[in-house]
Protein backbone atom coordinates (compact mmCIF):
# COMPACT_ATOMS: atom_id res chain seq x y z
CA UNK A 1 0.00 0.00 0.00
CA UNK A 2 1.04 3.52 -0.64
CA UNK A 3 2.49 5.36 2.35
CA UNK A 4 0.47 8.45 1.39
CA UNK A 5 -2.72 6.73 2.60
CA UNK A 6 -1.40 5.98 6.07
CA UNK A 7 -2.49 8.07 8.99
CA UNK A 8 -5.68 9.88 7.88
CA UNK A 9 -7.86 7.64 10.08
CA UNK A 10 -9.58 5.68 7.32
CA UNK A 11 -8.89 2.13 8.56
CA UNK A 12 -11.00 2.19 11.72
CA UNK A 13 -14.27 3.47 10.21
CA UNK A 14 -13.85 1.19 7.19
CA UNK A 15 -13.23 -1.92 9.32
CA UNK A 16 -16.14 -1.01 11.63
CA UNK A 17 -18.48 -0.74 8.61
CA UNK A 18 -17.34 -4.09 7.22
CA UNK A 19 -17.71 -5.76 10.64
CA UNK A 20 -21.21 -4.29 11.00
CA UNK A 21 -22.21 -5.74 7.62
CA UNK A 22 -20.74 -9.14 8.47
CA UNK A 23 -22.56 -9.26 11.81
CA UNK A 24 -25.81 -8.16 10.13
CA UNK A 25 -25.56 -11.41 8.13
CA UNK A 26 -25.09 -13.23 11.46
CA UNK A 27 -21.57 -14.21 10.49
CA UNK A 28 -18.33 -13.87 12.46
CA UNK A 29 -15.78 -11.35 11.27
CA UNK A 30 -12.16 -12.48 11.18
CA UNK A 31 -8.98 -11.51 9.44
CA UNK A 32 -5.46 -12.67 8.77
CA UNK A 33 -2.38 -10.51 8.95
CA UNK A 34 1.33 -10.96 9.33
CA UNK A 35 2.76 -10.13 12.72
CA UNK A 36 5.37 -8.03 10.92
CA UNK A 37 2.57 -5.61 10.05
CA UNK A 38 2.65 -3.96 13.47
CA UNK A 39 0.58 -0.94 12.43
CA UNK A 40 -2.31 -3.11 11.22
CA UNK A 41 -2.04 -5.28 14.32
CA UNK A 42 -2.45 -2.18 16.54
CA UNK A 43 -5.46 -0.96 14.55
CA UNK A 44 -7.21 -4.33 14.63
CA UNK A 45 -6.45 -4.83 18.33
CA UNK A 46 -7.90 -1.40 19.11
CA UNK A 47 -11.05 -2.46 17.24
CA UNK A 48 -11.46 -5.51 19.45
CA UNK A 49 -9.91 -8.22 17.29
CA UNK A 50 -7.89 -10.77 19.25
CA UNK A 51 -5.14 -13.15 18.19
CA UNK A 52 -6.66 -16.62 18.24
CA UNK A 53 -3.86 -18.58 16.66
CA UNK A 54 -0.51 -18.10 14.99
CA UNK A 55 0.18 -19.84 11.70
CA UNK A 56 3.40 -20.56 9.87
CA UNK A 57 2.88 -19.38 6.30
CA UNK A 58 5.13 -20.03 3.34
CA UNK A 59 4.66 -17.78 0.32
CA UNK A 60 5.49 -19.21 -3.07
CA UNK A 61 5.82 -17.41 -6.36
CA UNK A 62 5.53 -19.07 -9.73
CA UNK A 63 8.63 -18.65 -11.90
CA UNK A 64 8.54 -16.24 -14.78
Amino acid sequence: PSVRFRGPGLASPLVRAVVRDIRAREETPFLHLTMENERAHRVYSALGFETRTLLDVIALQAPG
